[in-house]
């Protein structure tokens, strides 16, 4: 038979004070798992940053048809020559303003 609040019971219930606390330590093992977990979490995401992205974003790209300026092989080839002595300072410099680079000395 059932009571408004609940079955009825003709005889006395004793509540076990051993199972509130059981439920309490329960509770607070979960919360603080889940602290230190968000705690892991937040320094190994503060060691290691997430990766840019490989891609420049499209703004940054050159349009279609024109290549990326690098390195002028010329200008390099008359440095590596001055370098090693096989060309005089006049040389190296007439040789770089042809070229269109500037005219410093490397060094």
């Amino acid at each position: 038979m059932f009571h408004r609040f609940g079955p009825f019971r003709p005889y006395p219930v004793r509540e076990l004070w051993w199972v509130g606390l059981a439920h309490l330590f329960f509770t607070l093992a979960i919360v603080g798992l889940l602290v230190a977990l968000g705690v892991l979490l937040a320094r190994s995401l503060r060691k290691h940053p997430a990766a840019p992205a490989t891609a420049p974003p499209p703004f940054m790209t050159p349009p279609a048809g024109h290549p990326v300026p690098g390195p002028d092989a010329a200008l390099s080839e008359a440095r590596m020559r001055y370098a090693r002595g096989e060309l005089s300072r006049e040389d190296f410099l007439r040789i770089s303003e042809d070229l269109g680079g500037t005219a410093q000395t490397p060094g």
